[in-house]
């Protein structure tokens, strides 16, 4: 089985909820270049393994970029039942209930 726990700083006790496209994401948002990090958001929520699309809605939380959690979140639900599936249990592992029900709701939804 694999490990689904987010990294963790070896100096710190609480999980780090790191993610490699959010400084790249950030600097878009900030140049407002809307298109490109709607793409960054899209790309990741549809094609990053389960784990990076699991980061990336924590990351995005984390830094308080709730719309962008959510973009991630609404692309992940577009992915095959059983990527979903491991999107949801890396998200329930991390103990992030409410990203994973409102994954769960949105692509109940789809059916």
């Amino acid at each position: 089985m694999q490990d689904t726990r987010l990294p963790v700083a070896a100096n710190e006790g609480d999980r780090q909820h790191s993610w490699d496209g959010l400084a790249d994401l950030k600097n878009r948002l900030a140049a407002d270049q809307a298109a490109d990090a709607a793409g960054i958001l899209r790309h990741t929520g549809l094609h990053a393994t389960p784990f990076e699309a699991a980061a990336a809605i924590a990351a995005c939380q984390n830094d308080g970029l709730v719309d962008a959690a959510n973009a991630v979140i609404h692309h992940t639900s577009q992915r095959s039942a059983d990527e979903v599936m491991q999107v949801l249990q890396i998200l329930l592992a991390n103990a992030d209930t409410g990203s994973a029900e409102q994954l769960l709701r949105i692509r109940l939804e789809k059916l």
